[in-house]
């Protein structure tokens, strides 16, 4: 696509659905949809502030309230990438919004020249950050997010998480290492506990959420089942809300990889829904106390955590000394 075709796309009405969105001081990034946008934020009563490199240490600090990110060509698909989407991110200031902007493939024929995000592409990569909600007055050539930051530091997580969270972190012992470990919420947890944590997670977009979120623990993207640890051995492995979403032959290597992962002693954790009070359309297993029981007996004798909310099963096996 030329730019002559991007100036006939409706650019105006385009960057007036993004600026009413944004709030406060805006930055936007980006091909900035031949400067619509810019010239859009003060004309709609917002103050454009200036970035030039997103990745600036101490832009990052500063902070904006709202950040426009705008990919109207392919040649800019780089702009969406997973590590730009977290340059970005790393300049909302907290309470503040992100938006992006990326043209929509299922309008209009002339995107499918270049590698263009689908929708669904786009949402779980903004998925790393927080819940992006699509901006209805948008035109349908166009896909165009918010993604809200919270205003406390790191993720709102809600009250029955974090109950969940607290009872596994006080089961760890030592260097822990969770496999699965998503955009980190756990992994801060039982760092808070005084651990050092290694999560171990496949989406490149929520390792990049964790490592924004979570800079003092390491973060590594790999597929478990590939996943030697370098020669380093834990004292404990987690595994939370990882095998209801997995069949039963990849959860089973996932147990190969944490059995190859302990130290001598060392104590398996797994967290799965209890099928008996959460059934789910998107889970592909099902777990009770006797199956979960069953798949960890070979670490040793299972016992349960009775202090987990009871919508959840908890337990940990600990290797032979």
């Amino acid at each position: 696509m030329k730019t002559a075709e991007l100036d006939r796309l409706p650019l105006e009405r385009l960057a007036a659905a993004l600026v009413r969105a944004a709030q406060g001081g805006t930055a936007v990034l980006g091909a900035d949809l031949d400067g619509a946008v810019a010239e859009a934020v003060p004309a709609n009563g917002r103050r454009l502030v200036r970035i030039e490199n997103p990745a600036d240490e101490a832009a990052a600090r500063g902070g904006c309230k709202s950040v426009i990110l705008a990919a109207p060509l392919a040649e800019h698909r780089d702009l969406l990438s997973p590590a730009s989407l977290g340059r970005a991110w790393a300049l909302v200031r907290r309470g503040g919004r992100l938006l992006v902007c990326a043209p929509n493939p299922d309008a209009t024929d002339r995107w499918q020249d270049g590698d263009v995000l689908d929708r669904k592409t786009l949402e779980e990569r903004l998925g790393a950050f927080g819940r992006p909600k699509p901006q209805a007055e948008q035109p349908y050539a166009w896909l165009v997010y918010l993604v809200r930051r919270p205003e406390a530091d790191g993720p709102v997580v809600p009250r029955s998480r974090r109950e969940r969270y607290d009872a596994l972190a006080e089961l760890c012992r030592g260097s822990v290492i969770e496999l699965g470990s998503g955009s980190g919420e756990l992994a801060a947890t039982i760092r808070d506990r005084g651990h050092d944590v290694v999560g171990v997670e496949l989406n490149g977009p929520k390792v990049q959420a964790a490592r924004l979120l979570f800079p003092g623990i390491e973060f590594v993207e790999a597929d478990i089942l590939e996943f030697g640890g370098g020669g380093r051995r834990f004292d404990t492995v987690v595994i939370s809300e990882v095998l209801e979403h997995v069949p039963p032959e990849v959860g089973d290597g996932m147990l190969r990889v944490a059995r190859d992962l302990l130290a001598t002693g060392g104590r398996l954790i797994i967290s799965v829904p209890n099928e008996h009070f959460i059934p789910h359309k998107n889970h592909i297993r099902w777990f009770d106390r006797r199956e979960l029981r069953k798949l960890m007996r070979p670490f040793g004798r299972v016992r349960n955590a009775s202090d987990q909310p009871f919508k959840w099963l908890l337990m940990y096996a600990d290797l032979a000394g």
